[in-house]
């Protein structure tokens, strides 16, 4: 059996479930008179049960009112039905749910206004003065069920979507960073880890970089709370506007940066065309503008609302474009080569024997019948020779890779990998830093391996590895040396030059 008493009161309260609400919606349609019971109680939760008390008054909530009497403006199905839809979940529902109320009320409202018009002409005013206010508290009864309907939910207006992300993460995880999603004015968006290319719908972009809060306001603005930001405007007749909580930026064809910091001062710097830069006060009013001018940078400061000169030189803390990853595959022995290629990326440096060793490339050399297989696409061998040849016994080689970065390239937190030696890989360095090295036996398998990324820096870096050849320094004979090194994708990272 339904707690009607439970299910009412647990309405007022905001805490129905969604099968409670169902529940509730199913008891007042089945009989009239819970319709009446529900309505009853929604007057007497308002300040209106003070006004609507005695005998008189409580008739307009009556069950039995005659039809045509002013009651058919509070006891109806449709518009209490109506209200309690507000409760449901879905924007749209709760929408058309409104807009038909508003619609039957203002009716009903006008019908009844005109009829009390028709009756003041006939019918004179009762002495008793509290009849007199009878008129008025049933108008005051319909603007009653819009008070007890909540506010309504703005509908979210797309608006622009995502052509790009690199490593991106928003603070709320249902919300998706790929590529063609799009995205509305649902207040603040908070980029919690990556970058993000945002397409406007009225054609300009803007590269957002993680830490940052925005919210997007139209098809050609957007609010900057804190973080850092570039727009590009690519043709003169897009505009592109980006407010932050002092000031407003808007672009006259051009590219420029916009930052905000925890003290809520403006940096703007201006990379191609020109803007147009205004402060406000505290009544929301224009402190100053000034328009600034290609490869020019002012600070607009908060309070005061002056526009002053920036340094020039911070303009590389923008990332002006989705920077492009490291492909890390595309740096493994002899990947994608022919037998007797010498590899672009890798070199011999060094022997320790030998002070007279002269420099050349790693060559992807034929493997012995002990070593794992080559696989072109993933890695190969790679030694001084394309045959293998005797080397000294205990010799020690350095191979040395060579990675360039760029302001472009994101720096992965780790490399991962693997490498295969023979005989034995001793030691591992990283723009001369040493790291560690596995545990591992001589050209037996692949030895997984992970090495710091943050060790790499802007410009070039390079990663060397000493191979030792096996047997006793000094003895007799000589056996092969060779190296076979194999890179993984790296998911995650930071913009380099940081």
């Amino acid at each position: 059996m339904v707690n009607s008493q439970r299910l009412i009161d647990a309405y007022f309260d905001d805490e129905l479930t969604d099968q409670q609400f169902g529940e509730l919606v199913a008891w007042i349609s089945e009989n009239p008179a819970n319709m009446v019971e529900f309505t009853r109680a929604s007057y007497l939760h308002s300040t209106l049960r003070d006004v609507l008390r005695g005998d008189d008054s409580l008739g307009v909530l009556s069950e039995t009112a005659e039809e045509g009497s002013e009651s058919e403006l509070l006891v109806s199905a449709k518009s209490i039905l109506s209200m309690l839809a507000e409760d449901a979940k879905s924007s749209q529902r709760e929408a058309e749910a409104r807009a038909e109320i508003e619609r039957l009320a203002a009716e009903k409202l006008s019908v009844f206004r005109r009829e009390q018009e028709r009756r003041s002409e006939t019918i004179p005013v009762p002495r008793n003065p509290f009849y007199a206010t009878v008129s008025s508290l049933a108008a005051a009864a319909i603007l009653f069920i819009f008070w007890i309907l909540p506010d309504p939910v703005p509908t979210p207006v797309s608006v622009a979507s995502i052509d790009d992300s690199i490593d991106a993460q928003w603070s709320d995880p249902s919300l998706s960073t790929a590529p063609g999603t799009q995205l509305f004015t649902l207040g603040n968006l908070v980029l919690t880890r990556g970058v993000v290319q945002i397409g406007f719908e009225g054609g300009a972009k803007m590269v957002v970089e993680a830490p940052a809060t925005l919210e997007l306001l139209s098809p050609d603005s957007a609010r900057l709370e804190w973080g850092r930001l570039v727009g590009h405007v690519l043709r003169s007749e897009v505009q592109l506007t980006i407010k932050t909580p002092n000031a407003s930026v808007t672009d006259l064809g051009t590219e420029f940066g916009v930052s905000v910091d925890r003290q809520q001062v403006t940096h703007l710097h201006v990379f191609e065309g020109q803007v147009s830069a205004a402060t406000f006060d505290s009544e929301g009013k224009t402190a100053q503008q000034q328009t600034v001018l290609v490869d020019e940078a002012v600070y607009l400061r908060p309070k005061t609302g002056v526009i002053e000169p920036a340094p020039v030189d911070a303009a590389s803390q923008f990332a002006r474009r989705i920077p492009v990853p490291i492909s890390l595959p595309r740096y493994s022995t002899g990947v994608g080569l022919a037998m007797g290629d010498a590899d672009p990326h890798w070199q011999v440096v060094a022997a320790k024997n030998d002070p007279n060793f002269v420099p050349r490339p790693a060559i992807v050399a034929a493997p012995q019948r002990s070593y794992a297989r080559h696989d072109p696409r993933r890695s190969q061998w790679v030694s001084l020779t394309a045959k293998l040849a005797d080397l000294p016994p205990a010799a020690q080689y350095t191979f040395r890779m060579t990675l360039n970065l760029t302001k472009s390239d994101i720096r992965p937190n780790r490399l991962r990998g693997s490498f295969s030696a023979d005989d034995l890989v001793v030691a591992v360095r990283i723009n001369g830093a040493a790291v560690s090295v596995p545990k591992h036996e001589s050209k037996k398998k692949s030895v997984p391996w992970v090495v710091d990324g943050n060790l790499l820096k802007l410009g070039k870096n390079t990663l060397e590895v000493d191979v030792l050849n096996g047997g006793k320094l000094g003895g007799e004979g000589g056996s092969p040396l060779a190296l076979r090194v194999q890179w993984e994708e790296v998911g995650s990272g930071s913009l380099i030059g940081k």
